[in-house]
């Protein structure tokens, strides 16, 4: 029997949106932040800084999702750039197995919600959520809607929860072995990472509608390493030593992983500084308030930038190290060493780094309602001085500044 070639999703689809074109700045934002360091060799991602790229959705009609791989699938076969992590070639040897189909009504849209990854936090929060959102908010949804997604986890019905989406009608995608017949789908790119190495504010303003969708509970100040000692997968082979170092240093070491969504946003939004190895737990960065420090510690034979983009995407001060690693075994699952005394010596940096920008901003005049708000800053004189004693003009001043807030006397 002859391999069917496939369609490309452009060509298959009934009508395609734009997710978004993604952005691209003069310089990298984080540009700034890395010249203060004096030894620019190691960051294993200087000028960071990708290029414009459009990120859009599509409609399909009469199409069939894989249970396991999440790739779809027309009259023609697989529909090539539907799928995720696995190759468009495996794909294209598959086929549609008319005793496999379970069929959903066709009166109803369906937003694909998940890929072959959805599992892993870093996936589903940077990818599944965003896709599911924006589907769900696109503007001009004329049907009935429902998500196609498999049987999730606490955290991940949490997460829909936050935004709003819990009682969404649902697909239920919970056995492998089969294949779901749609009327009419539509799937985005955001699925397949496209916005994983790009600037995306469409993935931006999912994470802020988190961030700002429980109570923040602030405890400013507060130092993070985020620990992969639950994992055993790039495990860090000297992680307890470094645990010790940095605890004296005064950052709580935290496993991601044992705490709830709500626990893990409230957490990383009171951060002003986090440091960790490269792994899902780093995703939580995204929760951070901008201008938060993020330090990380990249095996050399692993140099994934997706936490470095998200850190752009969220305008936090970003630094990497890469560390020689030895060994054998798949990239994604080989073990390698820190150097400690590197890691103390670069977060001393980073303080004395941090010290000296919240010294400049201190010096910077504010608006006055940023001033209101606990920034730092000055707040520049709204009327020019007049010639009375010291403390009349200060108070004079406060008088003043109320007048111009709030239209009415300070009392």
């Amino acid at each position: 029997m002859q391999q069917k070639v496939g369609s490309d999703i452009e060509a298959a689809a009934v009508q395609a949106y734009l997710v978004e074109r993604t952005s691209q700045l003069p310089e990298s934002r984080n540009a700034a932040f890395q010249q203060r360091f004096d030894d620019q060799q190691r960051n294993c991602f200087p000028g960071w800084n990708p290029d414009p790229y459009p990120i859009r959705s599509y409609q399909l009609f009469d199409v069939v999702l894989d249970g396991r791989f999440r790739g779809l699938f027309n009259d023609q076969g697989f529909i090539r750039r539907t799928s995720y992590l696995v190759p468009d070639e495996h794909m294209l040897t598959l086929e549609v197995d008319p005793a496999q189909l379970v069929k959903a009504p066709d009166d109803i849209t369906v937003i694909i919600g998940c890929n072959v990854a959805y599992d892993n936090y870093f996936h589903w929060i940077t990818q599944a959520l965003p896709a599911i959102d924006f589907g769900l908010t696109r503007q001009g949804q004329d049907r009935r809607i429902a998500l196609a997604l498999p049987p999730l986890t606490a955290w991940q019905e949490e997460s829909l929860l936050l935004l709003g989406y819990a009682g969404m009608r649902r697909i239920v995608i919970n056995d492998k072995s089969k294949q779901y017949a749609f009327g009419c789908v539509e799937y985005s790119e955001l699925l397949r990472g496209e916005g994983t190495f790009r600037q995306s504010t469409t993935m931006a303003q999912t994470f802020a509608r988190l961030r700002s969708a429980i109570e923040f509970l602030p405890q400013p100040g507060r130092k993070l390493y985020v620990a992969r000692t639950d994992t055993a997968s790039r495990r860090m082979r000297n992680e307890a030593a470094l645990i010790e170092a940095v605890r004296k240093l005064g950052f709580e070491v935290v496993v991601p992983g044992g705490y709830s969504l709500s626990e893990q946003i409230n957490l990383f939004r009171g951060a002003s500084m986090v440091v960790g190895a490269h792994g899902a737990g780093l995703t939580n960065i995204v929760f951070c308030e901008p201008g938060t420090i993020v330090y990380e510690l990249v095996p050399e034979h692993y140099p994934n930038a997706c936490f470095c983009n998200l850190a752009h995407i969220c305008d936090l001060r970003y630094w990497s190290d890469r560390f020689a690693s030895e060994g054998e075994g798949p990239p994604g699952v080989r073990d390698w060493e820190a150097d400690t005394a590197l890691v103390m010596q670069r977060i001393a940096e980073i303080e004395a780094i941090q010290a000296e920008l919240y010294a400049e901003a201190s010096a910077q005049t504010i608006s006055a309602m940023d001033f209101l708000r606990g920034k730092p800053g000055l707040v520049p004189d709204l009327m020019a001085p007049e010639p009375i004693a010291e403390a009349d003009a200060a108070a004079g001043r406060w008088r003043r500044l109320w007048r111009r807030l709030f239209g009415r006397s300070a009392g």
